[in-house]
């Protein structure tokens, strides 16, 4: 189902985009209401302050303050019409039927007062000669608010129509005939009014194609914001904002490229036996407390989880965004998050809970890997596989934390050694690595 614009029905794009409408809907209702209110305002100033006069361009039998009563009643319509959008809801919000009922009132209502003003008038061209016509301009302007080009036309032309039949009734009825005999002969003449029909279509045409730019951006803005919730789908729940931010501000290109990484994975050593002896409910509670405890250490170091393994996880950091100090990044959280899984036992926060991690920094491939239908953010190469090894490696040698020499000297933290391993020969890799404990 396609809603606003032409975007899926409960979309992203689609709420934007709503929500927006509604914001612009109530806008032009308020624009109107201060427009009527001043109008009204000016009417009973004119016909208070100039009584006379008041009676002398009125009809006969026709007392001023029926007039003043006619105006505020236009006025209280507006000021209804702006209570109905703002506690409508959709209906009035979101209704291209009703923005356009309203355009036409509003817009019949400013011809049938200059329609009058001529009857009362002598000749009937000073009404069009007034200030009265120029209402429409403003019309015309506050129907952009609406976003959709096709209700701006509408007004528009609406408007040039009638005032097109109220010039050629009142010019061709011969109601110029007193201003001919004056020296002001070109107001009694037909082309006179026409322009201002003709200004009157092209305010028309401007403000159509401002609608169109304005809902064109609209449109761009709602696309951005679905295209922020595609990336934090690819990039899990637990992105750090600031990823995300990074990634949009891009354009939201991802490709597959070359970089240097720090990559840390994490284990629970002995989960494979509590899991057994447990129910799959608790499994499953443990679970998330250690991760909701664990986590946000990697995304507060600028890492992101690239993938979750059960009883762990592997994080990388230095993409999709790089930093100068990813290595750096890397081993501080796997510290951290040791000294804080210490804290959390000794307060009861989580089980008593025994973890291993390995450290490494080298250079993969990151980008998403997958079929057309289904892509992974994936890092993939060698330093993968040795970070993963340093993890197994900390079970066998009873330690804590196991970093690569690399990962230690590209992060300058050699002061955090505990214990150099030497050269360890890595099974599936041809030269040894140099390992070093930190915890």
């Amino acid at each position: 189902m396609v809603g606003a614009f032409g975007v899926p029905v409960g979309s992203r794009e689609d709420e934007v985009i709503r929500r927006e409408l509604a914001r612009s809907m109530r806008l032009r209702a308020v624009t109107m209401s201060w427009v009527l209110g001043i109008a009204t305002l000016n009417v009973v100033l004119f016909l208070g302050l100039l009584p006379s006069l008041g009676v002398q361009l009125l009809p006969d039998g026709l007392p001023i303050w029926a007039v003043i009563g006619l105006v505020l009643a236009v006025w209280i319509a507006e000021l209804a019409l702006l209570a109905l959008i703002r506690h409508g809801g959709p209906r009035w919000t979101n209704n291209p039927i009703v923005e356009l009922l309203v355009g036409v009132v509003e817009v019949s209502a400013v011809s049938g007062f200059i329609w009058v003003a001529g009857q009362t008038l002598h000749p009937p061209l000073l009404a069009m000669i007034g200030p009265a016509p120029w209402l429409y301009f403003p019309l015309v302007a506050v129907s952009v608010l609406t976003l959709r080009p096709m209700i701006v036309l509408a007004t528009g032309g609406l408007a040039a129509a009638q005032l097109t039949i109220l010039t050629l009734d009142f010019v061709l009825s011969g109601g110029g005939d007193v201003l001919l005999a004056t020296e002001l002969a070109a107001l009694g003449t037909l082309s006179f009014y026409l322009q201002k029909v003709l200004i009157l279509a092209m305010t028309t045409l401007v403000a159509g194609a401002v609608a169109f730019d304005l809902r064109r951006r609209l449109r761009r803005i709602a696309t951005g914001a679905q295209e922020k919730e595609d990336l934090v789908s690819l990039f899990g729940q637990q992105v750090a904002p600031e990823v995300v931010e990074a990634l949009i501000a891009g354009g939201g290109r991802v490709k597959p490229e070359r970089r240097d990484v720090g990559i840390l994975f994490l284990d629970i050593r002995g989960f494979t036996l509590v899991s057994e002896q447990t129910s799959p409910e608790e499994v499953v509670a443990r679970l998330d407390r250690f991760f909701e405890l664990v986590v946000p250490r990697v995304t507060e170091n600028g890492g992101i989880i690239h993938q979750l393994l059960g009883d762990g996880f592997m994080a990388i950091f230095g993409a999709p965004v790089r930093h100068d100090d990813d290595a750096r990044r890397a081993i501080r959280a796997a510290l951290e998050i040791h000294d804080l899984i210490l804290a959390a036992i000794a307060d009861g926060r989580i089980e008593t809970t025994d973890v291993v991690m390995g450290v490494h920094f080298g250079e993969v491939v990151v980008g998403p890997v997958g079929a057309v239908d289904h892509k992974e953010y994936k890092a993939t190469g060698d330093a993968v596989n040795v970070a993963a090894r340093l993890e197994a490696m900390a079970k066998e040698l009873d330690a804590l934390v196991l970093s690569s020499r690399a990962a230690v000297e590209a992060a300058g933290m050699e002061a955090e050694i505990l214990q150099d391993l030497g050269e360890v020969p890595i099974r599936g890799r041809v030269k040894p690595l140099r390992v070093l404990q930190l915890r």
